[in-house]
């Protein structure tokens, strides 16, 4: 058995940032593996958002862009792009949370949820 952490070493903190919902039991098997090594850890799982999780309700952003060629680059970030749309024209589309409570559960973790802005 092979350990990043060493054979000695002793933590009684993890925080654990691999909060998505497409990683289903990957998550639990870390949580019940880091509570089997250091019993008397606390563990935390974080519950952030990311950028992937907000999508623009109209016009798709491609074709905006390809209709206003000031625009420049697709490729590159553009605030001039974003800067034409409005708050209303997205929509934020949170990830299952029942995938880090179920890991959190499993292990006597605790989940931290983060402010999104």
């Amino acid at each position: 058995f092979y350990s990043m952490i060493g054979d000695d070493a002793v933590y009684d903190l993890f925080i654990i940032e691999f909060t998505t919902d497409w990683v289903n039991e990957a998550l639990s098997e870390l949580g019940q593996r880091i509570r089997l090594r250091f019993p008397e850890a606390t563990i935390i799982f974080l519950n952030f958002w990311a950028p992937r999780q907000y999508s623009y309700k109209g016009q798709p952003l491609a074709d905006y862009h390809r209709s206003n060629s000031a625009f420049g680059k697709w490729d590159v970030f553009q605030p001039e792009l974003l800067d034409a749309t409005r708050v209303v024209d997205w929509k934020f589309e949170p990830w299952d949370p029942s995938i880090t409570k179920r890991a959190a559960e499993a292990c006597g973790g605790h989940i931290l949820d983060l402010p999104r802005y």
